[in-house]
């Protein structure tokens, strides 16, 4: 009796499973972050990339990808803005990944060293 109410369980209970897997198959993926590359050099210059290699003046408000590369051996990449304030570390070399939620607003970045100098992101 108890191996009948079983299959009777499973009988009923698969094709819902069925329907909740079509749902989900249904819905469309979010779109992808927009992506940034930061780099600061060995000798403490900056640069903020769109994907399309031009240097980034403004952007839409919303979450972007920032990769960073690091190459300065005592600077940093260091960004600051509305809710934001990331840096690589003054001793770190190599590449950062970064989640960044850029508001309306004004960012800077910077390397860092002392005498370099500071750029602008205008965010709408």
């Amino acid at each position: 009796m108890k191996w009948n109410r079983c299959v009777f369980c499973l009988a009923a209970v698969a094709p819902m499973l069925l329907l909740v897997g079509h749902a989900a198959a249904g819905r469309p993926k979010p779109a992808a972050p927009p992506k940034l590359t930061g780099a600061v050099t060995a000798s403490g210059s900056v640069s903020l990339r769109a994907a399309s290699g031009k240097v980034v003046q403004q952007l839409r408000a919303g979450w972007y990808t920032v990769t960073i590369a690091d190459d300065a051996r005592s600077g940093a990449f260091h960004l600051v803005g509305p809710g934001v304030d990331k840096s690589t570390g003054a001793h770190f070399r190599g590449v950062a990944i970064w989640g960044v939620h850029f508001r309306v607003g004004v960012y800077r970045y910077q390397s860092g060293m002392r005498g370099t100098a500071t750029r602008v992101v205008h965010v709408r």
